[in-house]
């Protein structure tokens, strides 16, 4: 429970500055009640407001859609959340034991996509900065800088990332989709092997993973 409840604030980006407090509260209510546990859950679930609310499914599930959760989280937690994810997407058939010392945050479609990745229309950018192209000459067109905007709004999302070993990683690197993809395809993670199924990667799939992940996210993180 008290996993669940730091797990969906961090991906719902709320914060932490008032944990202390908060806590000290979850334990004076436990310590009257004859049922600590059903009073934690009682206090964990009342919580209003942005310094102690617990995020309901839809919120939780929203944030992975839209938050760039590579940005907001620490590399250490973001892997655990990774981890968790890995462990309920397996079957009883999965027998690799994972531990994410060899294992690295990697992006999908990578952060630096200009010179291998098109964009949706077929279309090349000279850049992954939305904002730089506003500068060119001559300036590109508006729909062109509106696939950018689109583009930089899902890379750094929870569906564009995953989890690699730390000899893969530097390997693909920002390599285009087709070198990528048999890689995942043969990885011995459940995270990974549905992704090389896809003969493309472009922002619907990652809006489509967000959302799955967010799904079962909501299914592992929760006070029942």
């Amino acid at each position: 429970m008290i996993e669940a409840y730091l797990a969906r604030r961090e991906i719902c980006e709320l914060t932490a500055k008032n944990y202390n407090k908060i806590v000290i509260g979850f334990l004076r209510v436990m310590h009257e009640s004859a049922d600590p546990v059903a009073a934690l859950k009682a206090a964990m679930s009342s919580g209003t407001g942005l310094i102690s609310r617990f995020p309901n499914d839809q919120e939780l599930i929203e944030s992975c859609r839209s938050k760039a959760l590579y940005n907001s989280i620490p590399s250490m937690r973001l892997r655990h959340i990774f981890l968790r994810l890995e462990y309920a997407l397996r079957t009883r058939f999965d027998e690799v034991t994972v531990t994410d010392g060899s294992l690295t945050i990697e992006h999908i479609l990578p952060q630096k996509w200009a010179e291998h990745w098109p964009l949706p229309n077929g279309e090349s950018s000279p850049t992954e900065s939305p904002w730089s192209l506003d500068y060119l000459t001559p300036m590109p067109s508006d729909d062109l800088k509106a696939l950018v905007r689109d583009r930089s709004k899902v890379v750094d999302t929870i569906g564009n990332l995953t989890l690699l070993n730390n000899r893969a990683n530097p390997s693909l690197g920002n390599r285009q989709w087709d070198a990528k993809r048999s890689l995942f395809r043969e990885s011995l993670l459940a995270l990974n092997r549905t992704i090389g199924d896809h003969p493309e990667w472009n922002e619907e799939r990652i809006r489509q993973r967000s959302e799955m992940l967010g799904k079962v996210a909501a299914t592992i993180w929760t006070l029942d």
